[in-house]
């Protein structure tokens, strides 16, 4: 295929990354979509705050115990 023009590879490579895109990003939206409806509960927020607020001073942690190199 190196022979071909690049144009015509361009356009193949393009269009191959767009309809690959499309295919991820519907999957990422139905995903998302049942996820949804599991995290509106008042339990499933208090765990998703407790985790995050946890993830973060895990991370606050790090960065003040961190030295320089």
């Amino acid at each position: 295929m190196p022979h071909q023009p690049q144009v015509a590879q361009y356009l193949i490579l393009g269009v191959t990354t767009v309809a690959v895109d499309i295919v991820v990003m519907i999957g990422y939206a139905t995903l998302a979509t049942r996820i949804a409806v599991w995290l509106k509960g008042p339990r499933q927020i208090r765990l998703l705050n407790r985790l995050f607020g946890s993830l973060f001073m895990l991370v606050g942690a790090l960065l003040a115990t961190a030295r320089k190199v």
